[in-house]
């Protein structure tokens, strides 16, 4: 049986969320690295890694749908 294939609206919308949680982890690292604040070093490592687990996440379900 072969799996079916992504519709382009679907494919678009992951894409799109791909670049966004890519940014958003870039963003939370180049930050991290700015501050002195060692709170806010924690926060910004924390969201990081909740936007690099939704990339991986998105890229697994886009590629087993590929």
């Amino acid at each position: 049986m072969t799996k079916p294939k992504m519709k382009a609206m679907n494919l678009q919308t992951i894409t799109g969320l791909l670049i966004s949680e890519q940014c958003n982890y870039k963003k939370c690292i180049e930050y991290k690295s700015l501050t002195t604040d060692p709170m806010l070093a924690d926060t910004l490592d924390h969201m990081a890694a909740c936007h690099k687990t939704r990339y991986e996440k998105l890229l697994a379900y886009l590629e087993s749908h590929s």
